[in-house]
């Protein structure tokens, strides 16, 4: 490997590793929403109606995106509205899933009502940015056309995480896991977080 190429891969896997470490993202994506729900947590009725419902998921989706989430927008509240309905299509429900589990569970005031719903709409929305926070990290450090540094990454990062690589990939040539750059890098950091991961599917 030149020496070139191989500083490059090291600067480039030292960056994504800071970016993509556990503590970063909890601090960067998960506190602000958590401390934004909490806020928002004392101001949700225990009462339950259907516009109640609709109307405090619209206005928690303008809360988060004011106060939370990256770019600080303001989103009227049709924007609002339309988004929590998106939002709510990934809840997951003590009775159901998607947005009718959702308006089950604001019904049942007996239990967390619609202060559950809220919940688990800032835990939605904490996955959907470590998500897009992984895409943008992949997508802006890893050229897909510079094969040599994909492969000059690959050949690091197999040397670190062998043991912990199927058998039949302990011995791959960087050629054949340069596509696979953050499933390596994901025992990787697994590794420094001192965690014992599965085996990655390649």
């Amino acid at each position: 490997m030149q020496d070139d190429i191989k500083n490059r891969a090291l600067e480039t896997i030292n960056r994504m590793i800071e970016l993509l470490d556990e503590r970063y993202m909890s601090i960067r994506i998960d506190e602000p929403i958590d401390k934004a729900v909490e806020d928002f947590l004392p101001f949700v009725s225990r009462n339950y109606s259907y516009r109640q419902f609709f109307e405090t998921a619209a206005t928690f989706v303008q809360y988060m995106y004011k106060k939370a989430l990256p770019g600080c927008r303001k989103l009227s509240h049709l924007q609002a509205g339309i988004e929590a309905v998106a939002i709510l299509s990934e809840y997951e429900g003590t009775y159901a899933n998607g947005f009718h589990g959702a308006v089950l569970d604001a019904a049942d005031v007996s239990q967390s009502g619609l202060r559950q719903v809220i919940t688990g709409m800032g835990q939605i929305l904490k996955n959907r940015n470590r998500q897009m926070h992984l895409i943008w990290v992949k997508s802006r450090f890893i050229d897909p056309n510079d094969w040599q540094l994909k492969c000059a990454i690959a050949e690091i990062l197999i040397k670190r995480c062998r043991k912990l690589l199927p058998p039949e990939l302990q011995n791959s040539p960087p050629v054949q896991l340069a596509d696979d750059i953050f499933e390596l890098l994901t025992i990787e950091l697994a590794l420094r977080e001192k965690v014992q991961p599965c085996h990655a599917v390649f």
